[in-house]
């Protein structure tokens, strides 16, 4: 018997738990805590590697582009810090990212002009958010967050749109089945080829009639950190290369680097949001060493790299790289904005009368 036969017994007291939850969030038996701005939560229905980050990215330069603040509130997931941290107040960070955690760093650095606040509580989060000044809350991975209101929901799909399975946790990575998708004002999946998004189109119509949108996370640029400097993704091309992970989903990074040139030399991969210590950053150094190889990292994993003491001088002989990504939509861009507009209860959005998305 596998370890996933064992398993299935628990996600079964899990899956009837999370219905328990959802029906008494439905029939408003538990407490709901209002939120004085339009909310848009970005979450996902399985654990970790979905895309929610640059999908926050995506709608928080939505909003720039319209002129307005956006607050984004998350957990902070595995900071080194407890109670509710300002990360950026629209102006400055204020913290490094041990006290942030690494995505909102990440998010705090790409948009110095968010608010962004992190809280064992999101509504505490987004009630100082509001506070600072934000006209808008992005909820960072707040599907499950039934407890606080949001003018609209993004939920991030993959592969099991594919299958049109969802195994819950613990035995498969599933948060909630795939029904739970009929809460959803508007789904995001992966761009697979025309065969396997109609398959996927088909599984989602079982369970929603929600605008679905197909994505792409493109490289954008790469980072060379110690030289303070970019360089375009093609610049990788026939390059050998050491991929440094701790991540959940290290596969598709790999096979970005693969499809742009890249040369993997080797790779060493970390558990989901692992702060790396200085000996096994040396570690890294050596074997990239060993394989004449730069190190090639992810940005999210970077906003932990550079807060381990010397990093520069860790890193020294051996070349740093960071793979930027953003989220694409891939079809009906304009489309996609003007729904989480409307669905978000912001009104008519200027950049987009202006063209400013093309």
């Amino acid at each position: 018997m596998t370890i996933r036969n064992l398993l299935l017994p628990f996600s079964a007291i899990y899956g009837a738990g999370m219905a328990l939850r959802n029906y008494a969030f439905e029939k408003k038996m538990f407490a709901v805590t209002e939120i004085s701005k339009p909310a848009i939560s970005i979450g996902n229905i399985t654990a970790g590697g979905s895309g929610k980050t640059p999908c926050v990215e995506l709608i928080a330069d939505m909003l720039l582009c319209d002129g307005k603040i956006p607050g984004v509130v998350s957990r902070g997931y595995q900071r080194k810090s407890t109670g509710m941290v300002i990360v950026s107040d629209g102006k400055n960070i204020l913290v490094d990212s041990a006290a942030s955690g690494d995505e909102p760093m990440q998010i705090a650095k790409k948009h110095p002009h968010a608010i962004v606040v992190v809280a064992e509580r999101k509504s505490d989060a987004a009630r100082k958010a509001a506070a600072l000044g934000a006209d808008c809350i992005l909820l960072d991975d707040g599907f499950q967050r039934r407890d606080l209101t949001r003018t609209c929901d993004i939920v991030l799909c993959g592969d099991e749109l594919l299958t049109g399975k969802n195994m819950l946790l613990p035995a498969g990575n599933g948060r909630e089945p795939l029904r739970s998708l009929r809460r959803a004002d508007i789904v995001l999946a992966p761009l697979f080829d025309r065969t396997r998004n109609e398959a996927a189109e088909k599984n989602f119509r079982r369970y929603s009639d929600a605008p679905l949108f197909f994505f792409s996370l493109a490289p954008e640029k790469i980072d060379v950190p110690f030289l303070k400097m970019e360089q375009e993704p093609a610049s990788l091309r026939n390059t050998s290369l050491f991929a440094l992970t701790g991540i959940a989903n290290p596969q598709r990074f790999l096979q970005t680097i693969l499809s742009l040139g890249g040369i993997l030399a080797g790779t060493k991969h970390f558990p989901d949001h692992h702060w790396f210590t200085m000996q096994e950053l040396k570690n890294v150094v050596t074997e990239a060493r060993q394989h004449n190889a730069a190190v090639i990292t992810t940005e999210k994993d970077w906003m932990r790299i550079e807060g381990v003491q010397e990093t520069q001088n860790i890193f020294e002989g051996v070349e740093l790289l960071i793979l930027r990504v953003a989220m694409k939509i891939e079809e009906g861009k304009v489309d996609f904005k003007e729904i989480v507009w409307k669905k978000a209860g912001l009104g008519s959005s200027q950049a987009l009368n202006e063209g400013v998305f093309g």
